[in-house]
C-alpha cells in the first residue's frame, strides 16, 4: 500500500489514474513489460463498510488507498479495519470474519489484487469500490485467511508450482530459507528491489 502521505500528495496535485490501451488490431509487439513498472502499478480503491453492517447513525466515509496490483488484500487491510470497525457491531469487528466483495461477488484473498481487478472490476470506473464485511462470511465461496503465515505459505506454494511447470523445480529447490524470506518480505513490504534480487 502506498504511504498515506503519497496518497494525499496525489490527491492534492489532482492526479488522476488513467489507463491507455491499444486497440487489439494495433498491437504489433509481444514484448514483455519491464517488471519494475509492473510492480509499481497501483489501483485506487475505496473500501466501504457494507450498508447492512453499519451500526452508527451516519454511514462512515470510505477508506481510500492506493494498493499495489502485486499484493494480496489481507496484507493491506489493517488500516481499513481500523477505520471501519468503529462503525459496526463491536463483536463483529473482533471475530475475524473479514471479507470483501465487489458488486456482490466475494473476492478471493489468495488472488493478487491486480488479478482480481482485471477479472472483475476492469470495466468499472475508478476508484474501484469494494464492500468490507465483518459478518456473514460466505463459507461456500471463500477460504478463510487465518494469518499472514497462510498468505506466505500460499505464495511459496504458487511459486513452487510455477517453477515446476517452467523450470522443472530447479530454481525453487536451489533457494535457501533466507531467499524464501527475502521474497516474502519484498512482497509483503512492497519492496521491488528486495523481491527482484531473488526472483530474477
Amino acid at each position: 500500500m502506498a504511504e498515506d502521505a503519497d496518497v494525499l500528495r496525489q490527491v492534492w496535485h489532482s492526479y488522476l489514474p488513467i489507463a491507455f490501451r491499444l486497440a487489439a488490431n494495433e498491437v504489433t509487439s509481444l514484448q514483455e513489460p519491464d517488471p519494475y513498472y509492473v510492480w509499481h502499478s497501483y489501483l485506487p480503491i475505496a473500501f466501504r463498510l457494507a450498508a447492512n453492517e453499519v451500526t452508527s447513525l451516519q454511514e462512515p466515509d470510505p477508506y481510500y488507498a492506493m494498493v499495489s496490483r502485486m499484493t494480496y488484500f489481507p496484507l493491506v487491510l489493517e488500516k481499513v479495519v481500523k477505520h471501519l470497525s468503529r462503525f459496526c457491531a463491536q463483536n463483529a469487528a473482533q471475530n475475524n470474519d473479514l471479507w470483501l466483495d465487489f458488486e456482490g461477488t466475494p473476492l478471493k484473498w489468495h488472488y493478487p489484487v491486480g488479478v482480481l481487478y482485471d477479472l472483475l472490476g476492469a470495466d468499472s470506473c475508478l476508484p474501484w469500490t469494494l464492500s468490507v464485511h465483518f459478518e456473514g462470511f460466505p463459507e461456500d465461496a471463500l477460504v478463510r485467511c487465518s494469518s499472514r503465515a497462510a498468505i506466505e505459505a500460499h505464495l511459496m506454494s504458487g511459486l513452487k508450482e510455477a517453477d515446476a511447470l517452467r523450470n522443472r523445480s530447479q530454481v525453487m529447490s536451489s533457494l535457501q530459507r533466507r531467499d524464501h524470506n527475502q521474497l516474502w518480505l519484498g512482497l509483503s513490504n512492497d519492496r521491488f528491489d528486495q523481491f527482484w534480487a531473488v526472483n530474477r
